[in-house]
């Protein structure tokens, strides 16, 4: 769920966006979609943040249990973990931790423009878009590919940079890529 102003002050508004549910796992239905890959879980942050999103909160972002693993009834599951970035014992869930934790270090990077501007936003081809922050404070660029299967190259500032599909590339200083959403360190 997302909470913004009224459509009429979307454009330039003071008031904060904020993601009250970004969700990181499978939730409430398991059977059917057992994983939310980190690659999708960051490209949704990043596609936030570029629309002037200012708040997220995951959930669930650290995984728990009942209180002392007893349920109702038999056969009943104490976990409350949904595949979690921190597992139910407090353990780091690799990729995904370690990826939304390098998507924020890209995002702070980013920061004293994200704070200082609205983007100027350009689309360079079909499924391709580029929000810009350029203020005084600094300038930072999402390049973005929305193409489900292909990947991209987009010229940006006389210098090319590769997208695969589905994915976001931060430019902290609109030069160098310092992330990509669908790129996962293992």
């Amino acid at each position: 769920m997302v909470f913004t102003a009224k459509p009429s002050d979307r454009k330039k508004s003071h008031n904060p966006k904020m993601w009250t549910e970004a969700w990181t796992g499978c939730l409430w239905i398991p059977l059917f979609y057992p994983q939310r890959p980190v690659e999708d879980l960051a490209f949704s942050v990043a596609r936030f943040i570029q629309n002037n999103g200012s708040f997220i909160n995951y959930y669930m972002y650290h995984g728990g249990t009942n209180f002392g693993r007893t349920t109702a009834g038999l056969f009943i599951a104490t976990s409350y973990d949904y595949d979690a970035p921190i597992d139910e014992y407090g353990l780091q869930r690799e990729p995904k931790w370690g990826h939304l934790r390098d998507l924020h270090q890209a995002i702070k990077l980013c920061e004293p423009a994200l704070v200082s501007t609205y983007p100027t936003v350009t689309w360079p081809g079909n499924n391709l878009q580029v929000h810009v922050f350029n203020s005084k404070s600094g300038c930072a660029a999402f390049l973005a590919n929305y193409d489900t299967k292909s990947s991209a190259t987009v010229t940006f500032q006389n210098m090319r940079y590769d997208l695969p599909p589905w994915s976001v590339s931060i430019l902290p200083d609109c030069k160098n890529a310092v992330f990509n959403t669908a790129r996962v360190r293992k």
